[in-house]
């Protein structure tokens, strides 16, 4: 029997050899190359033969589709899964889903973060997304014991200092006051929503979601008892309730 340690390439690998019965398997350090020789050392004296069995290596597609299908689904919000959904079918299969999962590497990520970062196709958040979402899915490969760790843990800190900010332009006085007497004229029945947006700086989830009993008018300007209660919030077809931490305040 022989499991021997040895780096190539820059990668460390656990070489096995039994009885004319020959294995590889790639690790992510020194350390953990260390600890699964001495594992596969003692599962081979216990006569458990079962690391030399030769098993396609699954690969990102197809784990992908399965995280989205038995984690994103089951636990997420209708529109996060849909987000992840989103994120991994245009960015991330394209990219790594003919790679087996074991055999995605640091430096490719790192690689990939780059690119999307230097294209300027993509705002921070977008990109953020994107590692979020590939972080995600290779920390369940590590719940899976797939792979030894996560290769994409901290990995927008090296690339996205050049990504593309997107800046804000907020509307004058002038032409807040343009778009309202636009609406009033052309689509009067969308005033309110227009008058409330701009007056109360709400999410447009948290406008459509209102109801007249969230709105308290006061017995006039001065009233200080005058409020917008936000209790709810609309999401692709979902009103979801929020918890309320005071008036006009929500999480």
């Amino acid at each position: 029997m022989s499991v021997r340690v040895r780096k190539r390439n820059g990668s460390w690998w656990v070489f096995i050899c039994y009885h004319g019965r020959r294995k590889a398997k790639k690790v992510s350090s020194k350390e953990v190359a260390e600890r699964v020789k001495r594992e596969i050392e003692a599962r081979l004296t216990l006569g458990d033969f079962g690391i030399l069995d030769q098993k396609k290596a699954i690969t990102f597609s197809e784990y992908g589709k399965r995280w989205l299908e038995l984690h994103a689904k089951a636990h997420c919000k209708t529109s996060t899964y849909q987000r992840y959904e989103q994120i991994f079918r245009i960015h991330l299969s394209p990219r790594f889903g003919s790679r087996p999962i074991d055999r995605i590497e640091r430096d490719d990520l790192k690689r990939y973060a780059s690119e999307l970062a230097t294209s300027k196709r993509h705002g921070l958040g977008t990109l953020r997304n994107i590692v979020a979402t590939l972080r995600a899915i290779l920390n369940e490969a590590v719940e899976d014991r797939l792979i030894e760790g996560n290769p994409a843990s901290r990995l927008g800190k090296y690339a996205f200092g050049n990504a593309r900010k997107r800046d804000i332009d907020f509307l004058t006085r002038s032409e807040a006051a343009g778009l309202l007497a636009a609406a009033k004229i052309h689509s009067p029945t969308c005033y309110p929503l227009f008058l409330a947006a701009l007056r109360t700086g709400l999410r447009l989830g948290e406008l459509i979601a209102l109801h007249w009993e969230d709105v308290q008018f006061g017995a006039n300007a001065d009233d200080p008892n005058r409020f917008i209660l936000v209790r709810r919030n609309y999401s692709l077809g979902n009103s979801r309730q929020l918890r309320i931490t005071g008036h006009g305040e929500s999480t």
